[in-house]
């Protein structure tokens, strides 16, 4: 690399056109966001819109990888069978989902501001990764909700054994049998 070279020169066409400038492809935005929230914004010319997009999914890998290097992956699988935690997965995952769909929206619409919705190519784009982020988000929320349903099922108050069954109004209670007072 010379001293008048820069990186940007050694790119691709695709990715070596200059930020902020030219006219940019919305079906490669919206693909590109749909690889990782953040990235069609950047490939659209938007740094810190990018950011924020990208920042919001580093911070849930963050904090799921501190999880597994605390405890492992057996103490994580273990951790999903309490009810809250999974139920908190299953929101995490449609609330991620929300965000990839809303980053491929806003990637489409950065890379071409007018217009770019009433075309056929981007339209179509963004239905077929649309569609496939939404399959690939609620398999991941029904795995979550099976967790969840398990340990809802698992971890259920027992009467415990020190309970005396009480006469019922037929007469029956466990073993029990009331008789009337004939007196």
């Amino acid at each position: 690399m010379t001293d008048m070279e820069s990186p940007r020169d050694r790119l691709p066409p695709v990715l070596s056109a200059p930020v902020g400038g030219g006219r940019r492809s919305p079906s490669v935005a919206a693909f590109l966001s749909f690889l990782w929230p953040g990235l069609g914004q950047w490939y659209a010319g938007s740094a810190r819109t990018a950011l924020l997009f990208a920042l919001a999914v580093v911070a849930v890998i963050v904090v799921f990888g501190v999880q597994l290097l605390g405890g492992g992956a057996a103490d994580l699988a273990i951790g999903l069978l309490t009810p809250s935690t999974a139920l908190t997965v299953v929101i995490l995952v449609g609330l991620l989902g929300a965000w990839r769909l809303i980053s491929m929206a806003g990637a489409v619409s950065m890379a071409a501001p007018r217009g770019a919705w009433r075309r056929p190519l981007p339209v179509a784009t963004f239905a077929g990764l649309a569609l496939a982020e939404v399959v690939a988000h609620a398999g991941a929320a029904s795995l979550a909700w099976s967790f969840y349903r398990a340990g809802s099922e698992i971890f259920v108050a027992d009467a415990g054994p020190d309970r005396t069954p009480q006469p019922s109004a037929s007469g029956v209670a466990g073993c029990f049998v009331s008789t009337p007072d004939t007196e």
